[in-house]
C-alpha cells in the first residue's frame, strides 16, 4: 500500500509510524482520532493524539492533519468533531484548504 499512496488516513498507532517512516520517508499521514469510547473502532484516544503527532514528526514523516469517524447521532458527531478541531489546533495544524 505504501508504494502506490500520496496519502495515508487513519494511522493512529506507533507501530504504523515507524513501519511507514521506514518504508517511505517522508510520507504525508493523517492521524485518526477514536472519540469515543468503544474499543471496537479505529483511532488514537484523544489523551494519545499530541504524543503520536509528535513522534510522527520526529520520524520526519508529513502528519497533514488528524481525522475522525464520528459516531452517527447528532450529539456525538458534534462532539467528536469539536474534539478532533480543539486538537488540531493545539497542534499547529492549518485550516484545511477547502475551508
Amino acid at each position: 500500500m505504501l508504494e502506490v499512496s500520496d496519502v495515508l488516513c487513519g494511522v493512529s498507532r506507533v507501530k504504523e509510524l515507524n513501519r511507514i517512516a521506514a518504508k517511505k520517508p517522508g510520507a504525508t499521514i493523517f492521524v485518526e482520532v477514536n472519540c469515543t469510547a468503544l474499543t471496537t473502532r479505529h483511532g488514537a484516544p484523544p489523551s494519545e493524539v499530541a504524543a503520536l503527532v509528535e513522534h510522527a514528526r520526529q520520524l520526519g514523516v508529513n502528519v497533514r492533519g488528524l481525522m475522525t469517524v464520528a459516531p452517527t447521532d447528532v450529539k456525538g458527531a458534534r462532539e467528536a468533531f469539536h474534539i478532533t478541531s480543539e486538537l488540531a489546533d493545539e497542534l499547529a495544524f492549518a485550516s484545511a484548504p477547502w475551508a
